[in-house]
């Protein structure tokens, strides 16, 4: 008897009928398959002869057999809906597709379902007879071919699974984004230099190059001589008679107050340069500051920081008590940056009180497409403003560009608006580019 697996290698495309009988093309309306040389129609749901898979499973399987697997698993669920129709697995679809395409001939997995099995054979259907034992010998002799041929399908079977499975693995890795690392898995202060330490514990135990007042020597009981201290004045005879004293000598002029009237250009010339502020290490991320934007200076932080998109209400909510008033500024603290990079980033969505050097640190810029966003900015035009610093666009996946942003040079960052898991990647996305921009332009000013 032959299984249906090889009816259907045989003929690939059989004629199908509904339950009233009707021909028809959509195997969701199929319910038996009628093959060439048949007497009678074969159910849907008969067992194909492959393992457990029915004849309806196959004839799927065969229909969206250039699919890539996944893909396929995917359009068998929404396709079947609710039928338990079965799906072959991955370690089958080799072996199967070979087999009904007639790459090769055989497949152990091929049995006939149909076929009685040797307890359901009665003992009066196999007397034991003289004549029997040279049938026996040669049924021996061809079941050790079928073993041998097999074996060498098993093994053809088990090269090619690892040959695939080579590829699979090579592009799960090229996808792969690394969040821990054997320099921050056990903490993220592991890869912070501790060189200030030795700075602050030599500054404490330097002794005090001040002394205090010495005392007179050879005097232990003596006051201590105050440097300050002017000295005691003498009298000195003079021509008239009178004594004078050393200290009625004229004191030398205050450089002081006659240098506050008219200040000297040595003076000023001499004047210490002023320190950098204590932010200069630290980058700046922009943001639109529309409050309809998808990103605004309410939720950037958890989106950024926690991997997880609110919406502005949400945000308000949840991080600022339901108080709309906009904060001047966000403290951003990143999880697990790459070694070096920086750790903390200042945001804004207003720059009216830019200092000169807050420009320089600007590194990511957000932006929706409005130009009024950038009135006032000391770079230039948006054009010229994403030459000099990292631009992007977030939006909801479904919403069109706009189309000042193609003519920008900004990385588009798509999200979901209701599937949260998607969002790790596109921060991903962008932390990757901020990084990379980092250490092509500002390498000197933000990497340690």
């Amino acid at each position: 008897m032959t299984p249906p697996v090889t009816l259907l290698r045989n003929e690939p495309t059989p004629a199908l009928f509904t339950a009233t009988g009707e021909p028809t093309t959509n195997l969701v309306e199929t319910a038996s398959v009628q093959f060439t040389g048949l007497d009678a129609p074969l159910a849907a749901d008969t067992l194909s002869g492959y393992k457990n898979y029915t004849l309806l499973a196959l004839l799927f399987f065969l229909q969206e057999k250039n699919m890539d697997h996944s893909t396929y698993i995917q359009k068998a669920f929404s396709y079947w809906g609710g039928r338990d129709v079965g799906t072959v697995s991955f370690l089958d679809r080799r072996d199967l597709l070979d087999y009904l395409t007639r790459v090769s001939d055989s497949s152990r997995f091929v049995t006939d379902p149909r076929a009685p099995k040797a307890a359901d054979v009665p003992t009066s259907a196999a007397p034991e007879t003289t004549t029997a034992k040279p049938a026996a010998a040669k049924r021996s002799a061809e079941d050790m071919d079928l073993d041998e041929t097999n074996e060498n399908s098993f093994k053809k079977l088990k090269e090619e699974m690892e040959r695939d499975w080579d590829l699979i693995k090579d592009s799960v890795i090229a996808k792969e984004r690394v969040i821990v690392g054997l320099h921050n898995f056990m903490s993220v202060k592991a890869t912070k230099p501790f060189t200030y330490a030795l700075k602050y514990a030599a500054e404490i135990l330097r002794p005090n190059q001040q002394a205090a007042p010495t005392q007179q020597p050879g005097k232990p009981g003596s006051k201590p001589v105050d440097p300050k201290a002017r000295p005691p004045s003498t009298a000195v005879p003079s021509s008239s008679g009178k004594p004078t004293s050393s200290s009625s000598v004229p004191p030398p002029k205050d450089v002081r107050s006659s240098s506050s009237s008219k200040p000297s250009s040595s003076s000023s010339s001499s004047k210490p340069a002023s320190k950098p502020s204590p932010h200069a290490r630290i980058p700046i991320i922009i943001v639109p500051p529309s409050i309809t934007a998808a990103l605004t200076i309410f939720n950037v932080k958890p989106f950024l920081s926690e991997l997880k998109y609110q919406t502005t209400d949400e945000a308000i909510q949840s991080s600022f008590n339901g108080s709309s008033e906009k904060p001047s500024m966000i403290i951003l603290d990143r999880k697990n940056p790459p070694p070096g990079f920086p750790k903390q980033y200042h945001i804004y969505d207003s720059v009216d009180r830019f200092r000169t050097d807050d420009w320089e640190r600007i590194v990511a810029v957000f932006a929706t497409g409005q130009e009024w966003q950038f009135k006032g900015w000391k770079l230039g035009a948006p054009v010229e403003i994403f030459a000099r610093v990292k631009g992007f666009c977030l939006k909801f996946q479904e919403e069109p560009v706009n189309d000042k942003i193609k003519t920008w040079n900004v990385v588009q960052l798509n999200i979901h608006r209701t599937k949260r898991h998607l969002d790790t990647q596109t921060v991903n996305d962008f932390w990757l580019a901020v990084d990379a921009w980092i250490k092509e332009k500002k390498a000197d000013r933000f990497l340690r």
